[in-house]
């Protein structure tokens, strides 16, 4: 999950009557490459099929998912896969070749890659046995397979039943469909990939910026993007001033209701969000109460998180004064 926290506290857990207190929304998001190490293997397919301008197209968009995963890992070493992560390279044409061993070297990685030569038939189901000699399916790490190729399987024993087996032993298929008669059986390529149909098949003749987006999205689930937090707070309180956010954009709807915007967080690497916010208690008795009606959290990868609301205790009388007490660092709120 793209998101790692999200959490929600009050200055002061006792309160007087038309009392003021101070509130903090945090959210935090990371990759998830960063929080589940990932064996990621490239097949690619060099037959015939994949000449002019089909081989050079999928090296571009390997290389820079390499890059992109090196870039998300690395802790500070350049060019390095880090994090548990590692990637390795299969060509496949009248058979497989292992071209590299799962490592964390991603230089080394893109120099065989960019050696690759077309030429032959394409052999499908030797592409999938070999990829299954690469996985480690003692480990915890996820397992993810992706598949460059136009879908023509011109070669070999029965494909579909190789790819049936990764599927199986958990590894997550993807198929790009590349081709440089800009053919592609997609028919194979939904067989072959995990599902639901069509999730895990990118098509770049339809698309290349959109392809390699979603492709790079679903593999990295790189943080939470287009983020919507709506809270409704209950008939006790009402929202005094300015809601102050160290990213994105905060808004008051009304006296009672409270929206939050961010474009993208966690995308590039582990970061964290804050919102400060100031309720009043405007009447509705003493107890312990909710200070919000409704929390409502929404993003673009549908992350399932619900947000703590927490209560406070109202007591009216002598002794409680509008932020008595407070100690934010700053001048927070």
């Amino acid at each position: 999950m793209g998101l790692t926290l999200i959490n929600q506290n009050v200055s002061k857990s006792y309160i007087g009557c038309d009392e003021i207190f101070s509130v903090q929304l945090t959210l935090a998001a990371a990759p998830s490459l960063l929080e589940k190490p990932c064996d990621i293997i490239l097949a690619v397919n060099t037959s015939d099929g994949m000449g002019g301008e089909a081989l050079g197209e999928v090296k571009e968009m390997a290389g820079r998912l390499i890059r992109l995963v090196a870039a998300q890992t690395h802790g500070g070493r350049a060019d390095h896969i880090g994090a548990g992560n590692r990637m390795g390279l299969i060509s496949f044409s009248d058979e497989a070749y292992i071209e590299v061993w799962p490592i964390t070297a991603a230089v080394g990685l893109r120099r065989r890659l960019n050696k690759l030569r077309v030429g032959g038939k394409a052999n499908h189901a030797d592409a999938f046995i070999k990829a299954w000699a690469l996985f480690n399916m003692q480990s915890a790490s996820r397992k993810v397979l992706i598949l460059w190729t136009d879908g023509m399987h011109t070669a070999g024993g029965p494909s579909a039943k190789a790819a049936d087996k990764l599927r199986e032993m958990g590894v997550e298929i993807y198929c790009v469909g590349v081709s440089s008669r800009s053919e592609v059986n997609t028919r194979a390529l939904n067989a072959w990939a995990s599902g639901p149909e069509g999730a895990h098949v990118f098509l770049p003749h339809k698309g290349a910026r959109t392809a390699w987006k979603n492709l790079t999205h679903s593999l990295t689930c790189a943080g939470a993007t287009d983020l919507v937090l709506q809270e409704r707070f209950g008939r006790a309180f009402h929202i005094i001033g300015t809601p102050k956010a160290s990213k994105g954009r905060a808004r008051r709807i009304g006296q009672r209701t409270l929206r939050w915007d961010i474009d993208a967080l966690g995308v590039d690497g582990a970061q964290g969000a804050t919102l400060h916010f100031l309720l009043r208690h405007t009447g509705g008795g003493e107890g312990l109460k909710p200070i919000a009606h409704s929390a409502v959290y929404a993003d673009k990868q549908q992350n399932d998180v619900q947000i703590p609301i927490p209560q406070v205790q109202i007591q009216c009388g002598a002794g409680f004064g509008s932020l008595a007490g407070e100690d934010w660092e700053d001048g927070q709120p």
